[in-house]
């Protein structure tokens, strides 16, 4: 089960300045930077959609990621909690076929697989990444700075994510309660793939 906090951010410089708070820079691992671009795909019924589902055929430095996020539920606070099942795919296809080995239901992955799949959203961003570690507690804060592709023109997002590793949910409850306060962060309720879908069919209007 993934829980994950989101906020938006005005620009990426005021994602350096979360990471400089002293309630997490002590315990702060080195940067990273990964090139994202994500593609999202559902049945031209809108069957993910209607499930709260996603699959996403994500790029990271060039490396391919499938992704397959069940029973997504999402807060005003920023935080979702959903399940998750991904692996190493260079395609759609061999990605479902990989998934049930990462957990996923094979009945689901077998019924995407035999059916239509067409692309519904499409995401390209640079991902700054580092790890938080103190006394048991494990998460990832990650600055993402990019584009919501669409057909015509582009839509410019920046974005702090916060992902537990590993650890207690509710201490991270806590840390984030007091940084959110402290850097006056505002909640991001929405998904990637659902702004990134909105944007799009609004541009094909």
């Amino acid at each position: 089960m993934e829980v994950e906090y989101k906020f938006a951010l005005p620009d990426r410089s005021a994602g350096e300045r979360v990471a400089d708070d002293g309630l997490l820079s002590p315990f702060l691992g080195p940067i990273e930077r990964i090139g994202m671009k994500s593609v999202y795909y559902d049945t031209p019924d809108g069957f993910l959609e209607k499930e709260k589902a996603g699959l996403r055929l994500r790029f990271e430095n060039g490396s391919g990621v499938i992704c397959l996020k069940l029973s997504h539920s999402e807060s005003e606070s920023g935080l979702s909690k959903r399940e998750e099942y991904e692996c190493p795919a260079s395609s759609v296809s061999d990605g479902l076929y990989e998934l049930p080995g990462a957990g996923a239901p094979a009945g689901l992955c077998e019924r995407l697989a035999g059916g239509e799949l067409i692309p519904v959203a499409e995401v390209s961003f640079l991902r700054i990444r580092r790890e938080y570690r103190c006394d048991g507690l494990f998460f990832e804060l990650c600055v993402d700075d990019g584009f919501f592709r669409g057909k015509y023109k582009d839509l410019p997002f920046c974005e702090l994510e916060i992902e537990l590793k590993k650890g207690d949910a509710d201490r991270l409850s806590e840390l984030v309660t007091a940084i959110r306060s402290r850097c006056r962060l505002i909640p991001e309720p929405r998904s990637k793939l659902a702004r990134a879908k909105e944007h799009f069919e609004k541009d094909m209007e």
